[in-house]
């Protein structure tokens, strides 16, 4: 799986561009992991939602 660092910055940068909550967005892509029963990918998901709300 990529690097929860990474991807934490490129969200961030992308959300900032078009005006979204990082949170938000990786909220959906948590929600769409759930959806597909993926644990691992939950998990990534839920580290990069650590990151992004430690900042």
């Amino acid at each position: 799986m990529a690097n929860v660092i990474q991807i934490s910055e490129h969200i961030t940068r992308l959300s900032a561009k078009k005006g979204y909550d990082p949170l938000a967005v990786v909220g959906l892509l948590t929600v769409h992991a759930l959806a597909d029963v993926d644990f691992t990918t939950l998990r990534f998901w839920r580290n990069v939602s650590e990151r992004l709300a430690a900042a």
